[in-house]
């Protein structure tokens, strides 16, 4: 049966989400933000995405995504996450994310951490080709 299915990809769920929705309005809501999101990427209005404008892309959603955890977790203000700051996913690979182990998360590590791409731990499988 996986031979005579259509290999999907990432950007299939956009075609599921119309396909499958029972709720229109809900679907019609999630598409716009999908819409919204892609347009403010197109940073030449071409109409069009390129490389550089999906990189650029990425880097902002890091910055965010790191000055909201500094605001939430560094409560004493000093631009910079201790271990008694950290809490949740900070707290669980504080000792990865503390490169420098100098006892803080600082802005630099937590962007490394945040833009870093998941590995594959799983053990390879030796018997397949």
């Amino acid at each position: 049966m996986a031979y005579l299915s259509q290999r999907r990809r990432p950007s299939d769920v956009v075609m599921i989400l119309v396909e499958m929705s029972d709720c229109d309005e809900c679907a019609a809501e999630e598409l716009q933000r999908a819409y919204d999101f892609l347009h403010k990427l197109d940073k030449n209005k071409d109409g069009k995405l390129d490389a550089d404008e999906v990189k650029a892309g990425r880097e902002r959603l890091v910055k965010d995504r790191v000055d909201g955890i500094i605001k939430r977790l560094d409560t004493d203000k000093d631009g910079k996450i201790s271990r008694k700051e950290a809490k949740g996913l900070i707290k669980e690979h504080f000792d990865q994310l503390d490169t420098n182990k100098d006892g803080y998360v600082d802005r630099d590590e937590l962007t490394a951490g945040a833009a870093a791409k998941p590995s594959d731990d799983k053990p390879k499988d030796k018997d397949k080709k």
